[in-house]
């Protein structure tokens, strides 16, 4: 089996890097297990101990966290069959993406893009984490491209392969497993089975989309997913559905990432031609253009936010994610996404803010009333459709639509 090394561009040894976090940062929490398919191996598993509402915060207050921190954490310690006191390696079995933010209107507008009294201390962090780098490129007189990719409203699925043990890696966001095979999936659904919920889900699916490859291509596959990440959404599951209903049940991919590399992630192109290799489920991807002056870029992502904040969901469901791509003006080895952001449809925004209420109040976890929550609701979503100036942003139906779904709905 061949190992990925020569994509990735190394910047020390990512084991030592991963784990010095949970050392260093107290709102790192770290699962251990004895892993199920193997005993001398020990599965570690690190994510923030923060509510996922405060995660956005979490990373946006401490920018070293948010660089070497990903959204999909996993190590594997091996240890010696015959010794199990003898460590022989540590992998990294999964690496997600860092945490990437929503654009805010005031990052990219002609009126407030300069303007840093705009913002607050929170938005003035995520501004830069997204836009300072895009703007020392520009100044070193390299193109950055921007691309866009639909945004799935599914649950975030990592699946990776490691070779050292002939295990897929399949994993959400936080919990990871370990299986060789389909039959594999059966260890998790026992003990701790509400922890492994998603993740078996995954996996069952994962199965069944490579069940019909011949021997040839499935090792070209593992090969390719060694020491890689391929980062999806997993849709068409009933039990598990969003806002966004899908017709069947896959996982959608959107980006690979390199487990033994500090880059956020391949170039989109690289990511898609590995897809497309496979015949693997993608979303939709276009390029907004390349860009050498930074008021061009920011007017018409202006142009684009005020376009995908009116459109429906059923259309572009959540929205975009948008990759900011370093085009090197002299070597295009060099290349590289420098930062990605979100921009979402205002509908999408609504229906999760009227689901957050809902939830609120089926979980008995707030003393408000019905009447309070959908005055909350009917605030804030004025709130979220204005623009700085006062001016409404276009919505597929009107305002009151929304609102008048809210009330029937408590």
């Amino acid at each position: 089996m061949k190992v990925n090394h020569e994509s990735a561009d190394f910047y020390g040894d990512q084991v030592d890097e991963i784990s010095k976090i949970g050392r260093y940062f107290t709102v790192v929490k770290e699962f251990k297990e004895e892993l199920r398919i193997d005993a001398s191996v020990i599965l570690r598993d690190l994510s923030l101990k923060v509510r996922a509402s405060d995660e956005d915060e979490a990373f946006a207050k401490t920018p070293e966290l948010w660089i070497n921190f990903r959204r999909g954490n996993t190590l594997l310690e091996i240890y010696d069959p015959k010794d199990f006191n003898r460590l022989i390696e540590t992998v990294v079995a999964r690496k997600g993406l860092n945490k990437f933010f929503d654009i805010n209107y005031n990052f990219i507008s002609r009126e407030a893009r300069y303007r840093e009294d705009y913002l607050n201390g929170y938005q003035t962090l995520v501004k830069n984490m997204i836009f300072a780098p895009l703007k020392k490129a520009m100044l070193e007189g390299h193109k950055v491209e921007v691309i866009t990719t639909l945004k799935a409203n599914g649950e975030n699925a990592q699946i990776s392969y490691v070779p050292s043990l002939d295990a897929w890696s399949i994993a959400s966001k936080n919990v990871g497993m370990i299986v060789r095979n389909a039959d594999d999936i059966s260890k998790y659904e026992n003990k701790n089975a509400m922890r492994y919920s998603f993740a078996v889900l995954f996996a069952k699916c994962w199965f069944t989309l490579i069940s019909e490859f011949k021997k040839k291509d499935l090792e070209n596959l593992k090969n390719d997913f060694a020491n890689r990440t391929f980062i999806g959404e997993y849709i068409g599951n009933p039990a598990c559905q969003h806002l966004v209903k899908y017709s069947r049940e896959t996982i959608v991919f959107y980006a690979v990432v390199d487990n033994l590399s500090k880059k956020i992630c391949k170039l989109p192109e690289e990511a898609y031609a590995m897809f497309k290799k496979y015949k693997l489920d993608v979303v939709r991807i276009n390029s907004m253009g390349l860009y050498n002056d930074y008021d061009h870029m920011c007017d018409d992502l202006q142009s684009e936010f005020e376009r995908v904040s009116g459109l429906s969901i059923r259309d572009e469901e959540e929205g975009m994610v948008i990759y900011f791509v370093l085009r090197h003006k002299e070597d295009s080895q060099l290349d590289e996404v420098l930062s990605l952001g979100k921009l979402k449809t205002l509908e999408y925004r609504l229906f999760r803010k009227m689901r957050e209420k809902l939830r609120d109040f089926a979980s008995y976890s707030t003393n408000a009333t019905t009447d309070v929550l959908i005055e909350r609701f009917i605030k804030q979503s004025k709130e979220l459709c204005r623009d700085p100036s006062g001016k409404y942003y276009g919505l597929p139906h009107p305002l009151d639509f929304y609102i008048d779904i809210c009330v029937l709905a408590f």
